[in-house]
C-alpha cells in the first residue's frame, strides 16, 4: 500500500491485524521506516483504496501524534474491516 499526501507517495507496510481505534478502522503499519498506526480520518468510513487516512506515531495500543495524512492507495483495491477490538 502507499499513502499519497503532501510529502508525495510513501510506502506503507501493514504489521498486524486490522482493528479499531476510537471507533475508526485502524492497523499498525510502518511508514517507510517509521512505526505507526494507519487510521481513516472520518467515522463510518472503511479502510480501503481511496480513503482519506492519517498515520499516527506509535501503535494501536499507544498511539501518538499525527505524522502523515493523505489518500490510501491499495494495489488490490480491497476493503479491510476490523477483525477484533482492542480495549
Amino acid at each position: 500500500m502507499t499513502l499519497d499526501g503532501p510529502r508525495g507517495t510513501q510506502r506503507l507496510y501493514v504489521q498486524g491485524a486490522f482493528t479499531e481505534l476510537d471507533g475508526r478502522p485502524a492497523v499498525n503499519v510502518r511508514l517507510e521506516e517509521q512505526p505507526g498506526v494507519l487510521v481513516v480520518r472520518g467515522t463510518g468510513q472503511a479502510l480501503e483504496h481511496g480513503a482519506e487516512v492519517e498515520v499516527l506515531a506509535g501503535t494501536i495500543i499507544d498511539p501518538g501524534d499525527q505524522v502523515a495524512t493523505g489518500e490510501l492507495r491499495d494495489p488490490l483495491g480491497g476493503t479491510s474491516r476490523p477483525t477484533r477490538h482492542v480495549t
